[in-house]
């Protein structure tokens, strides 16, 4: 059965355009695209889409589903449905797992898992140190070969300015990004000179070496002019901002407790204004939500030991388009550069966009619709978002892999049978 989609405001992101006009979906593919199309003479769908902006599919690059070895908290399937539901056809895991994802065997393993399960696409990031100690470098080309599509200590930032050289320079020869998560741990998280110092000690190294360098999750102003400043300068730098450092400053945590506790930290007003700005003028590359699941139980424990993390998938689209498609009349053009497009590149994969011949692989959003934040029905299998009964506007309603339907109005249709 052929799909057709009428009405719609299509993000035709490489031509920077926005077409008001009708899809046909055949098979895996887009087999037609015009400001009205009938449709063919067989059975067909035909899905209103007034008012709805069609997207390539969104992709979140930085997300811990926790498998292996803290499934109690996430494992591939759950993670997976969060990330349908939340309006992402593909999502990049980091190694940060228990055991971490630092052999060829284990991310061979975990694909072949998401393969399973099926709906939204899988990839993995791969450590760059065994065990993720900050040591021996890894074989990070047998890595990549395994099926990486990244390289990342996440969680460790590596503090040998040796080693990170050593890895920027195969970035260089191989071809792959390094993705840091800059923490000097001399300092606590909550003072942002641990995020400033390491920013400024990482685009150093990469000054000198050259390679791929991604700076995950920047929180604060001044870490932010240090990156405006290297890209200035010609080097091969790229960072992401959460949606919750997008949207939120520290003076959250007296209403939501542990459930603001987060790494890196919420900041003030004045960063949340800096990477909003940062956003808007396109010094930020990524919007990716560093999703990180914990248990109710363990978030309870008292603020000073509680895990850091919060989740993200489910409430990534609500929190942008409230902030930044209502809230400063931002393009949709280019939020799904930072959602498609940007990620994409950053992790080496090609381009997606919506054309006759392509993949029918969408992100389907409602701008207009208002909903309220209830984690008690979330796909995850945590709970530890700082939203919890937030009204946002702006909602994915329709996903598409490959012309296949697997999330429709908030209910996710992968694995079969589940729902």
């Amino acid at each position: 059965m052929a799909t057709l989609l009428k009405n719609a405001d299509l993000m035709l992101l490489q031509k920077n355009e926005i077409l008001q006009g009708d899809i046909l979906i055949e098979g895996q593919y887009i087999t037609a695209l015009e400001p009205d199309l009938d449709p063919p003479d067989r059975d067909t769908e035909i899905i209103d889409c007034s008012g709805w902006q069609v997207f390539p599919g969104f992709f979140d690059m930085h997300v811990h589903l926790r498998e292996p070895g803290q499934t109690h908290k996430e494992d591939i399937e759950s993670g997976l449905g969060a990330a349908a539901a939340g309006g992402f056809t593909e999502v990049a895991a980091m190694a940060n797992t228990s055991p971490p994802v630092d052999s060829p065997q284990l991310i061979k393993e975990l694909k072949d898992r998401a393969k399973q399960v099926g709906g939204v696409e899988y990839h993995q990031i791969a450590a760059a140190t065994a065990g993720l100690a900050g040591e021996k470098l890894l074989d990070l080309e047998s890595l990549l070969e395994a099926g990486a599509v990244a390289i990342s200590d996440d969680g460790q930032p590596i503090k040998d300015v040796g080693l990170l050289r050593e890895i920027l320079n195969q970035s260089n020869q191989l071809g792959f990004t390094y993705i840091e998560h800059c923490e000097d741990q001399e300092y606590e998280p909550e003072n942002p000179a641990s995020e400033i110092k390491m920013v400024y000690r990482d685009i150093d190294c990469l000054a000198s070496t050259g390679g791929r360098l991604h700076l995950a999750h920047i929180s604060c102003g001044e870490a932010l002019s240090l990156v405006a400043e290297g890209k200035k300068d010609g080097l091969n730098l790229t960072c992401e901002v959460t949606p919750h450092h997008l949207a939120l400053s520290s003076e959250i945590i007296k209403k939501v407790g542990t459930g603001g506790r987060m790494n890196p930290p919420l900041r003030n007003k004045e960063d949340v204004l800096a990477l909003q700005e940062g956003v808007v003028q396109g010094v930020v590359d990524v919007i990716a939500t560093d999703h990180a699941p914990h248990t109710p139980r363990e978030k309870n424990r008292p603020y000073s030991i509680a895990p850091r993390g919060v989740i993200g998938l489910e409430t990534a689209v609500g929190v942008i388009w409230e902030q930044f498609w209502h809230g400063r009349e931002l393009s949709p053009l280019v939020l799904g550069r930072m959602l498609i497009s940007n990620p994409r590149e950053v992790l080496n994969l090609p381009s997606r966009e919506i054309e006759i011949g392509g993949e029918a692989t969408l992100s389907i959003i409602d701008p207009a619709e208002k909903w309220q934040v209830a984690p008690d029905a979330f796909y995850s299998r945590s709970r530890n978002t700082p939203f919890a009964g937030e009204n946002f506007r702006g909602k994915p309603v329709l996903i598409f892999q490959r012309g296949e339907k697997i999330m429709e109005q908030g209910r996710v249709k992968f694995p079969e049978g589940r729902n």
